[in-house]
């Protein structure tokens, strides 16, 4: 099926662009030349949260280089000092 031109769609002020409830669903199976569903995560390439916490770190850190950045950073140990404080 093509979809409608403008004028189609203005004259019949609709026009469903989802696709088939079989295939939205996986019913039909995966898009995969097996149709079948393949999970192999990379677990090394997600950080942890320590690692996220560091990096944040990391970058306000090299932020407080700058004179303008003081009252941003902080603002920045302020409020993760009171966060930890509600845990």
């Amino acid at each position: 099926l093509r979809p409608p031109d403008a004028p189609g769609i203005s004259r019949i002020r609709w026009h469903d662009c989802a696709l088939p409830f079989e295939t939205a669903h996986c019913l039909d199976g995966f898009a995969t030349t097996d149709k079948r569903f393949h999970f192999m995560p990379d677990w090394k390439a997600v950080p942890t949260r320590l690692m996220l916490r560091s990096m944040v770190w990391e970058s306000v850190l090299r932020l407080r280089r700058w004179p303008k950045s003081q009252r941003l950073f902080k603002y920045i140990t302020e409020l993760t000092a009171e966060l930890s404080l509600r845990r």
